[in-house]
Protein backbone atom coordinates (compact mmCIF):
# COMPACT_ATOMS: atom_id res chain seq x y z
CA UNK A 1 0.00 0.00 0.00
CA UNK A 2 1.19 3.64 -0.90
CA UNK A 3 1.23 6.64 1.41
CA UNK A 4 -1.13 8.62 -0.51
CA UNK A 5 -2.93 11.71 -0.19
CA UNK A 6 -6.42 11.26 -0.27
CA UNK A 7 -8.97 9.78 1.79
CA UNK A 8 -10.41 7.39 -0.83
CA UNK A 9 -7.12 5.77 -1.58
CA UNK A 10 -7.40 4.09 1.79
CA UNK A 11 -9.66 0.83 1.76
CA UNK A 12 -11.25 2.17 5.00
CA UNK A 13 -13.20 -1.60 5.20
CA UNK A 14 -9.90 -3.53 5.62
CA UNK A 15 -9.18 -2.09 9.13
CA UNK A 16 -6.88 -4.96 11.46
CA UNK A 17 -7.51 -4.91 15.13
CA UNK A 18 -4.83 -4.57 17.39
CA UNK A 19 -5.31 -8.22 19.19
CA UNK A 20 -5.58 -9.94 14.98
CA UNK A 21 -2.48 -8.41 14.31
CA UNK A 22 -0.92 -9.53 18.27
CA UNK A 23 -2.39 -12.97 16.95
CA UNK A 24 -0.33 -12.81 14.28
CA UNK A 25 2.51 -11.44 15.47
CA UNK A 26 2.68 -14.81 18.01
CA UNK A 27 2.27 -16.85 14.96
CA UNK A 28 5.30 -15.62 13.51
CA UNK A 29 7.52 -14.65 16.41
CA UNK A 30 7.90 -16.10 19.43
CA UNK A 31 11.65 -15.65 20.45
CA UNK A 32 13.18 -16.76 24.03
CA UNK A 33 13.66 -14.23 26.35
CA UNK A 34 16.13 -14.41 28.57
CA UNK A 35 15.58 -13.45 32.42
CA UNK A 36 17.74 -13.71 35.20
CA UNK A 37 16.87 -14.33 38.77
CA UNK A 38 19.80 -13.54 41.71
CA UNK A 39 19.71 -15.35 45.00
CA UNK A 40 22.21 -14.80 47.90
CA UNK A 41 22.61 -10.93 46.95
CA UNK A 42 21.16 -7.91 48.93
CA UNK A 43 17.52 -7.79 49.17
CA UNK A 44 17.01 -11.62 48.91
CA UNK A 45 16.35 -14.90 51.01
CA UNK A 46 18.02 -17.43 53.12
CA UNK A 47 17.65 -19.84 55.34
CA UNK A 48 20.57 -19.75 57.64
CA UNK A 49 19.39 -16.57 59.58
CA UNK A 50 19.46 -12.97 59.47
CA UNK A 51 21.43 -10.86 57.03
CA UNK A 52 21.42 -8.64 54.04
CA UNK A 53 23.01 -10.00 51.73
CA UNK A 54 21.79 -13.21 53.72
CA UNK A 55 24.74 -15.61 55.06
CA UNK A 56 25.49 -18.67 54.96
CA UNK A 57 26.43 -21.03 58.01
CA UNK A 58 29.28 -19.39 59.37
CA UNK A 59 28.70 -15.62 57.94
CA UNK A 60 30.10 -16.08 54.51
CA UNK A 61 28.68 -15.31 51.65
CA UNK A 62 26.86 -17.64 48.95
CA UNK A 63 25.42 -15.60 45.63
CA UNK A 64 24.70 -17.13 42.54
CA UNK A 65 21.77 -16.17 38.71
CA UNK A 66 20.04 -18.37 37.51
CA UNK A 67 19.45 -17.14 33.62
CA UNK A 68 15.76 -18.55 31.94
CA UNK A 69 15.40 -18.57 28.46
CA UNK A 70 12.39 -20.28 27.05
CA UNK A 71 11.30 -21.23 23.64
CA UNK A 72 7.85 -21.97 23.37
CA UNK A 73 8.22 -23.06 19.62
CA UNK A 74 10.43 -25.88 20.51
CA UNK A 75 9.53 -26.64 24.56
CA UNK A 76 13.20 -25.81 25.27
CA UNK A 77 13.97 -24.62 28.60
CA UNK A 78 17.86 -23.07 28.41
CA UNK A 79 19.26 -22.78 32.25
CA UNK A 80 22.68 -20.75 32.68
CA UNK A 81 23.54 -21.50 36.30
CA UNK A 82 26.29 -19.10 37.56
CA UNK A 83 28.46 -18.58 40.87
CA UNK A 84 29.15 -14.69 41.68
CA UNK A 85 29.95 -15.46 45.29
CA UNK A 86 32.64 -12.65 46.20
CA UNK A 87 36.38 -13.76 46.12
CA UNK A 88 37.67 -13.27 49.88
CA UNK A 89 41.15 -13.38 50.49
CA UNK A 90 41.60 -16.15 53.10
CA UNK A 91 38.26 -17.97 52.77
CA UNK A 92 37.50 -20.94 49.98
CA UNK A 93 34.85 -19.34 47.56
CA UNK A 94 31.71 -21.20 47.94
CA UNK A 95 30.21 -23.75 45.33
CA UNK A 96 26.78 -24.36 43.92
CA UNK A 97 25.76 -27.48 44.87
CA UNK A 98 21.98 -27.29 44.05
CA UNK A 99 19.69 -25.28 41.99
CA UNK A 100 15.68 -25.48 42.60
CA UNK A 101 13.40 -23.73 40.35
CA UNK A 102 9.45 -24.22 39.61
CA UNK A 103 7.78 -26.11 36.58
CA UNK A 104 4.49 -23.39 35.46
CA UNK A 105 0.94 -25.37 35.30
CA UNK A 106 0.84 -26.93 32.24
CA UNK A 107 4.28 -28.49 32.29
CA UNK A 108 4.06 -32.29 33.16
CA UNK A 109 7.00 -33.50 31.99
CA UNK A 110 11.13 -32.19 31.42
CA UNK A 111 14.25 -33.94 30.21
CA UNK A 112 17.39 -32.63 30.89
CA UNK A 113 18.86 -32.86 27.42
CA UNK A 114 22.89 -31.69 27.68
CA UNK A 115 24.79 -30.01 30.54
CA UNK A 116 27.66 -27.99 29.52
CA UNK A 117 30.89 -25.66 31.34
CA UNK A 118 31.51 -22.59 30.48
CA UNK A 119 35.46 -22.68 31.14
CA UNK A 120 37.64 -25.28 31.85
CA UNK A 121 37.63 -29.50 31.65
CA UNK A 122 35.18 -30.56 34.30
CA UNK A 123 31.85 -31.17 32.36
CA UNK A 124 28.81 -30.67 34.88
CA UNK A 125 27.27 -33.96 36.02
CA UNK A 126 23.90 -32.77 37.77
CA UNK A 127 20.91 -35.05 37.49
CA UNK A 128 17.07 -33.35 37.03
CA UNK A 129 14.82 -34.28 39.45
CA UNK A 130 10.62 -33.62 39.31
CA UNK A 131 8.31 -33.81 41.90
CA UNK A 132 7.45 -32.08 44.98
CA UNK A 133 10.87 -31.28 46.38
CA UNK A 134 11.50 -29.72 50.34
CA UNK A 135 14.23 -26.80 50.41
CA UNK A 136 14.64 -26.06 54.31
CA UNK A 137 12.63 -22.88 54.53
CA UNK A 138 11.82 -22.07 51.09
CA UNK A 139 9.23 -25.17 51.23
CA UNK A 140 8.32 -26.72 48.05
CA UNK A 141 10.10 -27.00 44.66
CA UNK A 142 8.90 -28.90 41.35
CA UNK A 143 12.49 -29.40 40.04
CA UNK A 144 15.92 -29.66 41.20
CA UNK A 145 19.56 -29.68 39.48
CA UNK A 146 21.13 -31.97 42.13
CA UNK A 147 25.19 -32.39 41.42
CA UNK A 148 25.06 -35.44 44.16
CA UNK A 149 28.13 -35.45 45.41
CA UNK A 150 28.31 -32.63 47.31
CA UNK A 151 31.04 -29.68 46.92
CA UNK A 152 33.27 -32.34 44.30
CA UNK A 153 31.77 -31.31 40.79
CA UNK A 154 30.05 -28.14 41.66
CA UNK A 155 29.97 -25.23 39.96
CA UNK A 156 32.63 -22.54 40.98
CA UNK A 157 33.18 -18.23 40.70
CA UNK A 158 35.73 -18.50 37.57
CA UNK A 159 37.20 -15.67 39.38
CA UNK A 160 37.94 -18.23 42.38
CA UNK A 161 41.10 -19.18 43.74
CA UNK A 162 40.93 -20.86 46.72
CA UNK A 163 38.07 -24.16 46.55
CA UNK A 164 36.78 -26.94 48.37
CA UNK A 165 37.26 -30.52 46.96
CA UNK A 166 39.67 -32.30 45.54
CA UNK A 167 41.97 -29.70 43.10
CA UNK A 168 40.41 -29.31 39.79
CA UNK A 169 37.12 -31.21 40.45
CA UNK A 170 34.61 -27.97 40.35
CA UNK A 171 32.99 -27.22 36.81
CA UNK A 172 34.05 -23.68 36.50
CA UNK A 173 31.25 -21.97 35.42
CA UNK A 174 28.64 -20.43 34.23
CA UNK A 175 27.26 -23.98 33.36
CA UNK A 176 24.24 -24.45 30.86
CA UNK A 177 21.87 -26.79 31.70
CA UNK A 178 19.01 -27.63 28.21
CA UNK A 179 15.90 -28.70 29.46
CA UNK A 180 13.30 -30.49 26.67
CA UNK A 181 9.96 -29.67 28.26
CA UNK A 182 6.13 -32.00 27.84
CA UNK A 183 2.38 -30.95 28.64
CA UNK A 184 -0.23 -28.96 27.25
CA UNK A 185 1.10 -25.55 27.93
CA UNK A 186 4.52 -25.58 26.39
CA UNK A 187 3.03 -23.67 23.32
CA UNK A 188 1.63 -20.90 25.07
CA UNK A 189 4.17 -19.62 27.84
CA UNK A 190 6.85 -17.33 28.38
CA UNK A 191 9.93 -17.16 30.06
CA UNK A 192 8.08 -14.90 32.47
CA UNK A 193 5.91 -18.01 33.70
CA UNK A 194 9.02 -19.84 34.81
CA UNK A 195 10.28 -16.63 36.88
CA UNK A 196 6.53 -16.45 38.33
CA UNK A 197 6.30 -19.65 39.46
CA UNK A 198 7.28 -19.41 43.35
CA UNK A 199 7.65 -22.35 45.70
CA UNK A 200 5.21 -22.99 48.42
CA UNK A 201 4.50 -24.14 51.82
CA UNK A 202 7.44 -22.34 53.75
CA UNK A 203 8.77 -19.42 55.55
CA UNK A 204 9.70 -17.30 52.19
CA UNK A 205 7.87 -17.80 48.82
CA UNK A 206 10.60 -17.76 46.00
CA UNK A 207 11.19 -18.73 42.38
CA UNK A 208 14.81 -20.43 42.45
CA UNK A 209 17.02 -21.07 45.31
CA UNK A 210 20.42 -23.04 45.10
CA UNK A 211 22.64 -25.04 47.93
CA UNK A 212 26.27 -23.92 48.11
CA UNK A 213 28.87 -25.70 50.07
CA UNK A 214 32.34 -25.50 50.61
CA UNK A 215 33.01 -22.17 51.93
CA UNK A 216 35.09 -20.01 54.30
CA UNK A 217 38.17 -20.57 56.06
CA UNK A 218 37.72 -24.29 56.08
CA UNK A 219 35.73 -24.54 53.75
CA UNK A 220 32.73 -26.15 56.10
CA UNK A 221 30.29 -23.56 55.69
CA UNK A 222 27.07 -24.20 53.47
CA UNK A 223 23.29 -22.70 53.34
CA UNK A 224 20.49 -22.73 51.17
CA UNK A 225 19.93 -19.06 49.42
CA UNK A 226 16.88 -17.94 47.59
CA UNK A 227 15.62 -14.82 45.26
CA UNK A 228 13.40 -12.36 46.34
CA UNK A 229 10.37 -13.21 47.41
CA UNK A 230 8.50 -10.35 45.33
CA UNK A 231 7.27 -12.24 41.75
CA UNK A 232 9.86 -10.83 38.98
CA UNK A 233 8.26 -8.44 36.42
CA UNK A 234 11.63 -7.20 34.27
CA UNK A 235 9.14 -5.85 31.50
CA UNK A 236 7.95 -2.38 32.19
CA UNK A 237 5.48 -0.75 29.53
CA UNK A 238 6.50 2.35 28.23
CA UNK A 239 5.34 4.97 25.30
CA UNK A 240 8.31 7.01 23.69
CA UNK A 241 6.88 10.12 21.74
CA UNK A 242 8.68 10.54 18.25
CA UNK A 243 8.63 13.73 16.70
CA UNK A 244 6.34 16.02 14.97
CA UNK A 245 7.34 14.56 11.57
CA UNK A 246 6.53 17.67 9.33
CA UNK A 247 6.34 20.38 11.86
CA UNK A 248 3.37 23.12 11.48
CA UNK A 249 0.96 24.82 14.23
CA UNK A 250 -1.55 22.40 13.08
CA UNK A 251 0.14 19.13 13.04
CA UNK A 252 -2.18 16.56 14.91
CA UNK A 253 -1.11 14.91 17.79
CA UNK A 254 -1.53 11.17 18.46
CA UNK A 255 -0.84 9.93 22.45
CA UNK A 256 -1.59 6.91 24.36
CA UNK A 257 -1.95 5.59 27.73
CA UNK A 258 0.62 2.87 29.34
CA UNK A 259 0.45 -0.58 26.73
CA UNK A 260 -0.12 -3.40 30.24
CA UNK A 261 -0.86 -6.24 28.84
CA UNK A 262 -4.32 -7.45 30.08
CA UNK A 263 -5.73 -4.03 30.22
CA UNK A 264 -7.03 -1.75 27.90
CA UNK A 265 -4.91 0.75 25.92
CA UNK A 266 -6.24 4.22 24.93
CA UNK A 267 -5.20 5.91 21.87
CA UNK A 268 -6.12 9.80 21.36
CA UNK A 269 -5.55 12.23 18.75
CA UNK A 270 -5.81 15.65 19.58
CA UNK A 271 -6.27 18.19 16.68
CA UNK A 272 -7.94 21.78 15.14
CA UNK A 273 -9.31 19.30 12.34
CA UNK A 274 -12.56 18.53 13.28
CA UNK A 275 -14.37 15.95 10.88
CA UNK A 276 -11.55 15.15 9.57
CA UNK A 277 -11.00 11.50 8.31
CA UNK A 278 -8.42 9.66 10.09
CA UNK A 279 -6.25 6.54 9.77
CA UNK A 280 -3.94 4.89 12.51
CA UNK A 281 -1.13 3.03 11.03
CA UNK A 282 0.65 0.22 13.19
CA UNK A 283 3.93 -1.43 12.18
CA UNK A 284 5.44 -4.05 14.37
CA UNK A 285 8.97 -3.06 16.08
CA UNK A 286 10.78 0.11 15.31
CA UNK A 287 11.26 0.29 11.52
CA UNK A 288 13.58 3.06 10.09
CA UNK A 289 12.39 6.34 9.36
CA UNK A 290 11.11 7.37 6.34
CA UNK A 291 11.12 10.54 4.57
CA UNK A 292 8.03 11.33 2.40
CA UNK A 293 7.24 14.73 0.66
CA UNK A 294 9.44 16.27 3.13
CA UNK A 295 7.72 14.47 6.18
CA UNK A 296 9.12 11.49 8.49
CA UNK A 297 7.20 8.45 8.52
CA UNK A 298 7.38 6.07 11.42
CA UNK A 299 5.55 3.17 10.71
CA UNK A 300 6.85 0.36 7.91
CA UNK A 301 5.70 2.46 4.89
CA UNK A 302 7.66 0.52 2.17
CA UNK A 303 6.81 -2.80 4.22
CA UNK A 304 3.46 -4.08 2.81
CA UNK A 305 2.54 -6.84 5.39
CA UNK A 306 4.03 -4.55 8.05
CA UNK A 307 2.11 -1.15 6.94
CA UNK A 308 -1.23 -2.22 8.77
CA UNK A 309 -4.21 -0.14 8.95
CA UNK A 310 -5.54 -0.52 12.62
CA UNK A 311 -8.12 1.97 13.09
CA UNK A 312 -9.90 4.34 9.97
CA UNK A 313 -12.24 7.47 11.93
CA UNK A 314 -13.91 10.64 11.64
CA UNK A 315 -12.13 13.80 14.47
CA UNK A 316 -15.03 15.36 16.25
CA UNK A 317 -16.31 18.86 16.64
CA UNK A 318 -13.38 19.44 18.57
CA UNK A 319 -10.79 17.64 15.94
CA UNK A 320 -10.44 14.51 18.71
CA UNK A 321 -10.58 10.93 18.60
CA UNK A 322 -9.70 8.38 21.18
CA UNK A 323 -9.58 4.54 20.60
CA UNK A 324 -9.56 2.06 23.91
CA UNK A 325 -8.20 -1.70 22.83
CA UNK A 326 -8.00 -4.17 25.16
CA UNK A 327 -4.94 -5.71 25.14
CA UNK A 328 -4.07 -9.64 25.69
CA UNK A 329 -2.84 -11.03 28.71
CA UNK A 330 -0.10 -12.84 26.73
CA UNK A 331 3.18 -13.14 28.60
CA UNK A 332 5.10 -13.87 25.25
CA UNK A 333 4.51 -10.27 23.97
CA UNK A 334 6.03 -8.76 27.28
CA UNK A 335 9.18 -6.32 25.89
CA UNK A 336 7.65 -6.38 22.18
CA UNK A 337 7.42 -2.94 20.21
CA UNK A 338 5.12 -1.30 18.25
CA UNK A 339 5.28 2.29 15.71
CA UNK A 340 1.92 3.56 15.51
CA UNK A 341 1.26 7.19 13.36
CA UNK A 342 -2.05 8.81 12.42
CA UNK A 343 -2.76 10.78 8.96
CA UNK A 344 -5.90 13.35 8.89
CA UNK A 345 -7.70 14.44 5.68
CA UNK A 346 -9.91 17.26 6.68
CA UNK A 347 -12.17 17.94 3.36
CA UNK A 348 -13.13 21.23 5.25
CA UNK A 349 -9.12 22.42 5.34
CA UNK A 350 -7.05 23.65 5.87
CA UNK A 351 -4.39 21.70 3.20
CA UNK A 352 -1.64 19.75 4.95
CA UNK A 353 2.49 19.36 4.51
CA UNK A 354 0.93 16.30 2.48
CA UNK A 355 -1.68 18.77 0.30
CA UNK A 356 -4.07 18.01 1.27
CA UNK A 357 -2.73 15.53 4.39
CA UNK A 358 -1.68 16.03 7.74
CA UNK A 359 0.65 13.45 9.62
CA UNK A 360 1.29 12.82 13.40
CA UNK A 361 4.06 12.35 15.30
CA UNK A 362 4.66 9.14 15.84
CA UNK A 363 4.42 6.71 19.11
CA UNK A 364 6.43 4.04 20.00
CA UNK A 365 4.71 1.39 22.26
CA UNK A 366 6.66 -1.38 24.48
CA UNK A 367 4.22 -3.84 25.87
CA UNK A 368 4.81 -4.54 28.97
CA UNK A 369 3.39 -6.46 32.61
CA UNK A 370 3.55 -2.93 34.65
Amino acid sequence: MQFKTTKRQVPCAHAMSFIAICALFLASNTPAQSISIPVGVAGTTGCQGPGNPPPLTGGALGMGILHYSYDASLARLTLVLQNITPVVPGQMTALVTDAYFNLPAGITGATLLTQTQGAGTVVPQYTLLLGSISVNCFGTFSAQLDNGSGSTGGISNAAATSISGPPGSAVTGPATFVLALSGPATGTLSTLNFVQAMSSGGAYSVATAMKFQGAGVGGDQSGVQGSSTTPICPFPASVALLPQPCGGALAPLVSASNPVLGQALTLTVTSQLPWAYGYTFLSIGAPPTLTYQGCNVYVDLLNGPNFILIDNFVTDIFGGHSQVVLLPNTPVLYGFVFTVQVRLCSPLGPVGPLSPDWLSNGLRLTLGCY
